[in-house]
């Protein structure tokens, strides 16, 4: 699956560079499709290895970022870990359905049991943690954030509520292709339970997600009178057409079909500009993750096409944005074959190093070569200078890789 070569574009003259060629010099240039796929496939095993060894706490993924220079930290968490966890689980499972590896397949159930203990360490059937770590009393930084509020002591566990859309929405996705594509026989059936406890849990409530106390979380109204947000349509319709699917259950296929039909939730899912501020764009997310599995789901030809229309709005969003998770999901769900290869060439560009550097510190001993300071020729510099900053998991690159895969969008090496 290559692309045309970036030619060097040089003057007559022969004395410069122009402008284009410059440019060009920094694109990469025509490779064979087998080169590429080894690269794509290179760079998701290098991505799973700095997941597995800097990110993961008790099989979930609770640290989307972790402090450079690394030190393990007992108390470490994030208010993302649900969301996070559930990408992973997705990517996970695509990979095991792509591949048949058994180790993606034992990965993706800690992943599974890590939201399965979630929930129950809430001590109410469907309520999700934002994430859960094990200590007796409040610790470093639960002070901070506009969480700060929001911890609860279960035994030995302190757990974090206020559970969002976001966070529901990244569990569901992942259990529902870890349910289809990944799940044994044995475990299966727990998949259904804790997917029919959580959504079950919204349904009783109108709708709406609660917190332990019973009242609505800050981002949780999906219910036809408050729709808190237009795009909180799709998240209604996405879980329960999964919970429907997973489980099996009738309740959660009439509730579907009450709000797609009798209060047009398709059409009222999204705004025609944009209301995300310009930095966050989390209802992106959540709505092509829904969509995945609505649009995959959905085979009736009247309402599949109330989800397009709903679909085609949510693109002219995010369209030429270069966001290829979403540019997969649009690619797979229309038989797009040109967008895919945009997205794969995009998944090509992406950098194998995800370090953002805050700043450099004095090492010693000298700093291992992984945390010095990129140099223009490392034999030169300092060796005893490290850097400080975050390194990124690299989960979104995982998450798009393995669903391309899984899709024929781009074939391993």
């Amino acid at each position: 699956m290559g692309w045309d070569a970036i030619r060097i574009v040089r003057p007559l003259c022969g004395r410069a560079i122009a402008a284009v060629g410059m440019l060009a010099l920094l694109a990469p240039a025509a490779r064979p499709a087998d080169e590429v796929e080894q690269e794509l496939a290179w760079k998701a095993r290098r991505f799973d290895r700095v997941v597995r060894q800097y990110h993961l706490r008790d099989g979930g993924l609770v640290a989307g970022a972790v402090r450079l220079p690394f030190e393990p930290d007992a108390d470490e968490h994030d208010e993302n870990g649900a969301y996070l966890t559930g990408a992973y689980l997705a990517a996970l499972s695509f990979q095991f359905a792509a591949t048949g590896e058994q180790a993606a397949r034992d990965q993706a159930e800690r992943c599974f049991r890590v939201l399965q203990k979630l929930v129950a360490v809430t001590g109410q059937p469907g309520l999700l943690a934002r994430w859960c770590k094990r200590a007796s009393a409040p610790s470093p930084g639960e002070n901070d954030g506009w969480l700060k509020d929001d911890w609860h002591q279960a035994g030995e566990y302190r757990w974090l509520g206020n559970p969002s859309t976001d966070q529901y929405c990244g569990a569901l996705f992942g259990l529902a292709i870890y349910h289809d594509l990944a799940a044994g026989e044995q475990v299966r059936p727990e998949v259904e339970a804790l997917v029919g406890d959580m959504v079950g849990r919204i349904l009783d409530a109108g709708m709406v997600i609660t917190d332990a106390d019973g009242k609505p979380t800050t981002w949780s109204d999906m219910s036809p009178q408050g729709l808190q947000e237009p795009m909180y349509a799709l998240m209604a319709l996405g879980f329960l057409r999964i919970a429907a699917e997973v489980t099996g259950r009738e309740r959660f296929a009439r509730e579907y079909e009450r709000l797609l039909h009798e209060q047009d939730y398709a059409r009222r899912a999204l705004p025609v500009n944009r209301i995300t501020s310009d930095w966050n764009y989390s209802d992106d997310v959540m709505a092509w993750e829904m969509l995945y599995h609505l649009l995959r789901l959905e085979q009736r030809p009247k309402e599949k096409a109330k989800l397009q229309v709903a679909a085609a709005k949510a693109w002219s969003l995010v369209e030429g944005q270069k966001r290829v998770l979403f540019d997969i999901v649009r690619s797979v769900t229309t038989a797009d074959a040109a967008l895919g290869r945009q997205a794969i060439r995009q998944l090509y560009l992406m950098p194998a190093e995800q370090v953002r550097v805050d700043h450099h510190r004095r090492s010693n001993p000298p700093a291992d070569l992984n945390l010095r300071p990129p140099s223009w020729f490392q034999w030169v510099d300092d060796p005893y200078t490290s850097i400080v900053g975050w390194q990124y998991a690299g989960v979104d690159y995982l998450l798009a890789y393995w669903m391309a895969r899984y899709h024929g969008l781009v074939a391993g090496p």
